[in-house]
C-alpha cells in the first residue's frame, strides 16, 4: 500500500486561523504599540533636552559656590586677624590703664568683662 499524503479540510484551516494570528491581526496590534513607542521617544528627546540644561545651570552653580567659598575663607582669615589685634591692643591697653592707676593713685575699678 501506498502512503497516502494528508489533506487539510476547511474545519483544519478554520482552527488553523484560530489558533495563530494573520498578518494583519499582528500589524492592526502593532499600531498602538508603535503610536507609544513615538510618544517614549518625543519624551526622551525632550528629557534629554533639559538634562543638558540642567547640567549647564549646575555648572554655573558650581563656578559660584567656589567664588563664595573663596570669598567665605578670606573672611575668616581677615576676621581671625581682626581678632588677634584687638586682643593684642586690648591687653595692652589694659596694662597702660593699670600703670596710670596706680601712678596717680586712683581707685582701682572694677573689672569689667567684656566677653
Amino acid at each position: 500500500m501506498a502512503k497516502q499524503k494528508p489533506t487539510l479540510n476547511q474545519a483544519d484551516f478554520n482552527l488553523l486561523k484560530k489558533t495563530f494570528s494573520t498578518k494583519d491581526d499582528l500589524n492592526n496590534g502593532l499600531k498602538p504599540i508603535k503610536s507609544d513607542l513615538k510618544t517614549l521617544k518625543s519624551d526622551v528627546k525632550n528629557i534629554d533636552i533639559r538634562l543638558v540644561s540642567v547640567e549647564k545651570d549646575v555648572k554655573g552653580i558650581d563656578t559660584r559656590l567656589k567664588s563664595v567659598e573663596k570669598d567665605v575663607k578670606k573672611i575668616k582669615k581677615d576676621t581671625s586677624y581682626t581678632a588677634d589685634y584687638l586682643d593684642k591692643n586690648m591687653i595692652k591697653f589694659d596694662k597702660r590703664t593699670k600703670r596710670l592707676e596706680n601712678h596717680l593713685h586712683l581707685p582701682v575699678i572694677p573689672e569689667l568683662d567684656f566677653i
